[in-house]
């Protein structure tokens, strides 16, 4: 599937078909484990294209049942921003005041081959199968780095609107956390790629699920929502833990995939925009941008925090050492519960020092002195001083090699 593109997904699902006289009939269900055709990026080729895979974590192959996930298809779903601050509200009962119309259960269409191998046999099914073996692959990595994630529900083309008719989620999402559920959504002709294929996107939807569930506990939104509109702090801490949010989440894809430009493979027409492997400089307009209300201007969390994921990424050797790449990925995942204890114990809010001091307290010790100096050149336009970061005390500051101005 050259360039990623969906029509290309469908040629290679009917050249599969192809094969049908070479194919058991389909049993009425399957567990794992067991190997399957889906849909994978080969680096080597810089193309997508169908891959055998091991998939581990399935109860029901028909349905879509497994340990990993639930897929469930159809439905609708709407957004009430007013309900996710009341008094109680929590992700089960959001998501029974707000799936207007319930999703279905999965019936997947498969064959197998003689040798045991699953073969998806339309589209659909492929696509389905291709996002929960990537989901599968994405938590499996999670939990080896001490991430133990809640199973959130998976909606395949559920609608999710707005009063508008608009969907809350920006490009490139497929995670809402005031549902706290992933939303695949069906093909389109603006994603080259569908997310779901996208190990990178998959992998950066369940890292806002981590944030969500380690920083936030769990709740619908940011605790720091709930503060009025004229507390310039609050509403500064929410941009910022925004722009966090993503930072990571972008980092941890990458490290998932091990593709610092996972984010082009679906939306080419905005290549490198969210690249993590080009330099990255925090600026003025960044600092400006924290400090006005959404009503005037909706903030956009994705410059900055693609500059964190570059900080992240930069402290590692080119190309990423595996070893060194795990235990970055893991000292991010470690961080986020000490991210949700400072913006406890700072009545909600998170500060950008304290968010970037618990990332560098988790780092690797062979790599804290390079994420220090990172963080204390990339973020000095937001008033990050080479002395600011308590848990840099006694690295001494060193420009990097492309240090910004």
């Amino acid at each position: 599937m050259s360039g990623g593109s969906t029509a290309g997904a469908r040629r290679a699902c009917l050249a599969a078909l192809l094969l049908a006289g070479f194919l058991q009939g389909c049993g009425s269900d399957l567990s794992s484990p067991f190997s399957a055709v889906v849909v994978a990026y080969d680096a080597a080729q810089a193309r997508y294209k169908l891959a055998q895979v091991r998939i581990t974590t399935l109860t029901s192959l028909r349905h879509l049942e497994g340990t990993s996930a639930t897929v469930l298809v159809g439905g609708n779903a709407r957004v009430d921003p007013t309900l996710y601050l009341k008094a109680g509200a929590n992700l089960p009962g959001l998501r029974a005041l707000l799936l207007t119309e319930l999703p279905a259960a999965v019936d997947l269409s498969f064959n197998v081959l003689n040798d045991g191998l699953v073969y998806p046999e339309n589209y659909v099914s492929l696509e389905l199968l291709t996002a929960y073996a990537n989901l599968e692959r994405a938590r499996a990595a999670f939990t080896l780095w001490g991430a133990k994630l809640q199973v959130a529900p998976v909606y395949a083309h559920t609608p999710l609107t707005d009063d508008r008719g608009l969907s809350p989620l920006a490009d490139g999402e497929m995670y809402y956390p005031p549902l706290g559920a992933f939303f695949l959504p069906a093909p389109s002709t603006k994603a080259q790629l569908p997310l779901h294929f996208n190990l990178g996107a998959v992998s950066h939807g369940l890292a806002l699920q981590a944030w969500q569930q380690l920083v936030w506990a769990s709740a619908p939104v940011d605790p720091s929502a709930g503060a009025p509109a004229t507390d310039p702090d609050a509403l500064s801490s929410r941009h910022i833990a925004a722009s966090l949010a993503q930072g990571v989440a972008d980092f941890l894809g990458a490290a998932v995939s091990k593709d610092a430009r996972w984010f082009d493979h679906s939306l080419q027409q905005e290549a490198g925009s969210r690249a993590i492997d080009q330099l990255r400089c925090a600026d003025a307009a960044m600092a400006q941008a924290l400090d006005v209300d959404d009503s005037r201007l909706p903030y956009n969390p994705y410059p900055l925090g693609t500059e964190l994921a570059f900080a992240l990424w930069e402290q590692l050797p080119s190309p990423p050492d595996d070893n060194l790449l795990a235990e970055s990925a893991r000292g991010a995942l470690a961080a986020l519960p000490d991210l949700g204890a400072a913006q406890s114990a700072n009545g909600g809010k998170l500060a950008l020092a304290a968010a970037l001091d618990a990332l560098v307290k988790r780092s690797p010790v062979d790599l804290k002195a390079n994420l220090c100096n990172s963080f204390r050149n990339r973020f000095a336009a937001l008033g990050i001083p080479t002395n600011g970061l308590s848990s840099c005390a006694g690295v001494a500051y060193v420009a990097p090699a492309e240090p910004c101005l």
